[in-house]
């Protein structure tokens, strides 16, 4: 019985909440009303435990009422399986048009990029003619205009010109574009013109109007503007990337948090997706073989990983226990990998467990190991 509610319960309470076509799903608002079919889902989840606490404490159970919640689960297990379904294909299908309408403004953008960078005796003249563009194209109010400006300027950021008069224009875009290759164009754009420190809010502001395309970008455009660090609301909004069914989803979030620095909680969740299967490769060659500093919990699972049959995962680990390793862990380290040496007899892999020992642990500790 207790099985068959929990099937239940977590079929609607997991199921339906937040599930929209035609774009990334989006849990109601603090102040937003749920869907007819949520607050009819979650009413439902209530009663139901209701009624496991009466059994538990007793209550009789209805073997008819029993059969028909059964019936009523597998029709909305199966139902919830086709909005899954319609779901992912729906957005599937948005991000390969996002990522189409960023590529037919391509050609423009490197046009007025190859101005930008080049050099020689009529390079100002170029550079000029081509500020003066896309300016224009972002006064335009024409999207695919825009677009193709904002794409070019965030290809720019080691070009000397006047950055900071850009900022103005690409702003508004960043706070009202309601399209994923204008959000994410312009996100990329102020931080290779004239980026400032609250910037970091505007962008996360963005998740509220979140496309497959912002959800591919995001957690890559909070490194960025967070100085390397996810925390506060950057964090949050990583986690609930982290906690999507969609490996794919997964993948382009930890995508983004290379190098990052991160807090407990997140490198706890990374270190669970370790052992996922379908982001286990993801998780540590992405994630936890990049973060600085490394907690003991992220070492932990990197050390662990060295064991591990398949070279793209412990060759990924013995590269990511060599640099963000805090003092008080590496003498472990500096453990795992005098033992991986004695078990290998690849060349490469012992002389970089030599020499992280000696960075670890000393030469002495380099030189005891057998030869």
């Amino acid at each position: 019985m207790k099985g068959l509610l929990r099937i239940v319960a977590v079929a609607v309470l997991a199921g339906f909440g937040g599930v929209t076509f035609g774009a990334a799903a989006v849990p109601p608002g603090e102040n937003e009303e749920p869907s007819p079919a949520v607050a009819a889902m979650q009413r439902a989840a209530s009663e139901i435990e209701d009624w496991r606490k009466a059994i538990d404490d007793g209550a009789e159970l209805d073997e008819k009422e029993l059969a028909e919640l059964s019936r009523a689960a597998q029709r909305i297990y199966g139902n919830l399986e086709d909005i899954a379904r319609a779901a992912r294909r729906n957005r599937t299908e948005q991000l390969q048009q996002e990522h189409a309408q960023r590529m037919t403004k391509r050609e423009q953008a490197q046009t007025w990029v190859d101005a930008m960078r080049a050099l020689g005796p009529e390079a100002r003249q170029n550079r000029d003619e081509a500020v003066a563009a896309m300016r224009a194209a972002l006064e335009s109010g024409d999207e695919a205009q825009q677009l193709a400006a904002l794409e070019a300027l965030s290809q720019l950021g080691d070009v000397n010109y006047d950055k900071a008069s850009f900022r103005p224009l690409i702003v508004p875009i960043v706070k009202e574009a309601e399209s994923g290759p204008m959000i994410v164009s312009a996100c990329y754009a102020l931080f290779n013109t004239d980026s400032k420190p609250g910037d970091l809010a505007l962008v996360q502001s963005t998740w509220q109007r979140r496309t497959p395309l912002v959800d591919n970008s995001i957690s890559h455009l909070l490194r960025m503007y967070g100085e390397g660090i996810i925390a506060g609301r950057s964090e949050e909004i990583v986690l609930q990337l982290l906690a999507d069914d969609d490996a794919g989803i997964r993948r382009e979030c930890l995508r983004g948090l290379w190098g990052a620095e991160v807090s407990g909680d997140l490198a706890a969740r990374v270190v669970e997706l370790a052992d996922d299967p379908e982001s286990q490769h993801d998780a540590i060659y992405f994630g936890l073989s990049t973060f600085k500093p490394k907690n003991e919990a992220v070492v932990d699972k990197l050390i662990e990983t060295l064991a591990v049959s398949d070279h793209n995962d412990w060759g990924r680990a013995l590269w990511g226990l060599g640099y963000g390793v805090p003092e008080g862990l590496q003498p472990k380290v500096a453990e795992a990998l005098a033992d991986m040496y004695v078990a290998r007899s690849d060349p490469r892999t012992r002389q970089t467990c030599r020499d992280l020992i000696k960075r670890y642990a000393g030469e002495e500790a380099a030189a005891a190991l057998p030869q």
